[in-house]
């Protein structure tokens, strides 16, 4: 009795969605204090962007992916990869394991919905593609893998969620008076309450502060500023 060919290949995709991988739990980091860019560090943050940024959290390794790709297995089961940072909490001789800054950057969908739990992604040496469920089921999804730009990141931070941020941002300059706003974040959401707008003239002195922060302007223009922090929020 002749099996058809549509048999064949869903038996043989459901063989790959049913191997069973290892799956990697992410360590608990040791989380600690955080001022970026460096105090005493020279830095130059264009017009829109952040001059500082304090809060809690850890540095780590990892790869950072730009681009979203989907891809499917068997009947029903497909995996969904987006952009965001990925971890690195294992490496061996053949693979590096990945665990995603958020949850939702790895989704694994069934007939019955999403499989629940944070799920790993795997690359290998010849950079091909994968993902390990949380239920320890492995997806090949390298058909996916011309969809990403792939960026490796030494001491990448990562802020502890539901954490306090504060954060100023350069606004522009108009003649010797610099404008920035101050922002505080918590659980990632901005507060409208805790977001300020502030002023400093130049002539006074190229020391600005806001609270406990304070920076020297090195240089502005009303697309840049380059400074140095003296002093971070914590």
């Amino acid at each position: 009795m002749k099996i058809s060919r549509l048999l064949l290949l869903v038996i043989a995709g459901l063989m790959v969605v049913g191997c069973v991988a290892h799956y990697y739990s992410k360590p608990q980091p040791s989380i600690e204090a955080f001022t970026v860019p460096k105090i005493n560090v020279e830095s130059i943050a264009f017009l829109g962007e952040p001059i500082v940024l304090s809060g809690t959290g850890y540095y780590a390794d990892g790869i950072l992916l730009e681009g979203n790709g989907t891809c499917s297995f068997g009947l029903f089961d497909k995996v969904t990869i987006n952009e965001g940072f990925y971890e690195l909490i294992h490496t061996d001789q053949n693979n590096n394991i990945y665990f995603p800054e958020e949850k939702n950057m790895i989704i694994w969908h069934t007939a019955h919905g999403p499989l629940p739990g944070t799920h790993n992604l795997k690359v290998d040496n010849n950079n091909s593609f994968g993902v390990i469920a949380s239920t320890s089921a492995y997806a090949n999804a390298s058909s996916i893998r011309s969809n990403f730009n792939v960026i490796p990141k030494n001491n990448y931070f990562i802020a502890k969620k539901n954490s306090l941020q504060q954060t100023v941002i350069y606004t522009g300059k108009q003649d010797n008076i610099l404008k920035f706003t101050y922002r505080e974040f918590s659980n990632d959401m901005a507060r409208p309450a805790f977001t300020t707008d502030i002023t400093y003239d130049m002539n006074e002195s190229n020391i600005i502060g806001y609270k406990s922060f304070r920076a020297e302007v090195i240089e502005a223009s009303n697309t840049e500023i380059k400074y140095k922090i003296i002093q971070g929020f914590n």
